[in-house]
Formats: C-alpha cells, structure tokens, sequence
C-alpha cells in the first residue's frame, strides 16, 4: 500500500509540476532581464577565473540569454545557473578547472 501511494504521489507530481516548470523557464528575447540581477550575474563573474571563455556571452543588457543562465517567463528573475562545461568541451585533457573562484 505505502509503495503504490509514492508511486501515485510521484506520478501526480511529475505531471502537475514537471512540465509547468519548464515552461516557466526561458531564454528567449520576450523576457527582460532584471537590471540588479544582471548586475550580481556580472560581478560573479568578475570573481571567477574563466580561461576557456565558458561565460563569454555574459555581455550585453539582456541576462536572460545569456549561456547558462534561465530567467522566468512571467517576471524576468534569473531562475537557474547552469555552469557545466558543454559536452563538446574534452574536459581530460584539462589540467585545471574549467571555472574557479579568484583568490581574495
């Protein structure tokens, strides 16, 4: 009885929340970015040593199309960082870390 009500229970969940979510999620250019959010994306960024050029799209006024960055379709908030390396990237033959945190 307890395993087929999770079951269920996730089931539910998945199907009520699961699809809304990525609707919910947008890089397209109907969104507008939050000025101060794109403010703190930026001086993130300055805090990372970034060597590969991964965050080089982190330009321009519009966060929400940004590489790695989701933004919510109704409100513009940053939403999501997504900061893996991209699956082209041979990440072995890397002896540092693709991204890391400058030293204060």
């Amino acid at each position: 009885m307890g395993t087929s009500f999770l079951i269920i229970l996730t089931i539910f969940f998945f199907q009520r929340f699961g699809t809304s979510r990525n609707t919910m999620l947008s890089t397209s250019s109907n969104i507008t970015c939050i000025e101060r959010e794109r403010q703190s994306l930026l001086v993130f960024k300055q805090s990372l040593t970034d060597r590969h050029n991964l965050l080089s799209t982190w330009r321009g006024v519009e966060c929400c199309e940004w590489q790695g960055v989701g933004c919510d379709s109704r409100k513009g908030h940053v939403v999501k960082l997504d900061l893996r390396a991209p699956t082209s990237l041979n990440t072995e033959r890397y002896d540092d870390k693709l991204l890391k945190g400058n030293k204060m």
